[in-house]
């Protein structure tokens, strides 16, 4: 499958998956599933490349495996985070600000999908290298993987502490490692 296919099929699925989401919210009242679906939608693209890519494959398998346990950790965090608290503030003031309008949270749910399409561009072109053989490259890759996947779970975990005191509510958390990824 070309390049821009594949991008076109995830920005597809991403925008049925974000539509679905739209729904969910309205009925919920809690915008932070857009931030759940997103994540689990890298995932997706994730795979998709790995599964539909033109490359050779090792770098489509690394590129499946390495976006997929990314994409379903950042998921499941986020979906534990949302099913147990009330809404992010962030999204209840653009609630507020947009006067609770479905076709403005419409825009930015698809825009989400939008989003989803071109941050898989990275999977979709590693997944066309032609590499059969683990070079130096793919080393460096899976390295980088390796140290930005445990930063970002431990910045997580540094959250969800400050959250849990109750002497931070409503503050922001600015220590540890999420003060420098805040991702």
């Amino acid at each position: 499958m070309s390049a821009i296919t594949l991008v076109l099929l995830i920005w597809l699925l991403a925008a049925v998956a974000m539509l679905a989401t739209w729904l969910l919210a309205l009925r919920t009242r809690n915008i932070g599933y857009v931030d759940v679906v997103w994540a689990g939608a890298m995932a997706v693209s994730a795979l998709l490349a790995g599964s539909l890519g033109s490359g050779g494959e090792l770098p489509r398998m690394l590129v499946a495996m390495f976006g997929g346990v990314w994409g379903a950790r950042l998921c499941l965090h986020l979906l534990r985070r949302v099913l147990r608290e009330e809404e992010d503030g962030r999204y209840q003031a653009l609630r507020a600000a947009w006067q609770g309008d479905p076709r403005k949270l419409f825009v930015f749910f698809q825009m989400q999908a939008l989003v989803v399409a071109v941050f898989s561009i990275p999977f979709v072109a590693a997944a066309a290298s032609p590499g059969s053989e683990l070079d130096g490259w793919m080393i460096a890759a899976i390295v980088v993987w390796i140290v930005s996947l445990a930063g970002e779970s431990l910045a997580d975990a540094q959250l969800a502490r400050f959250r849990e005191d109750g002497g931070n509510t409503g503050l922001t958390c600015r220590r540890g490692l999420w003060a420098w990824s805040r991702h």
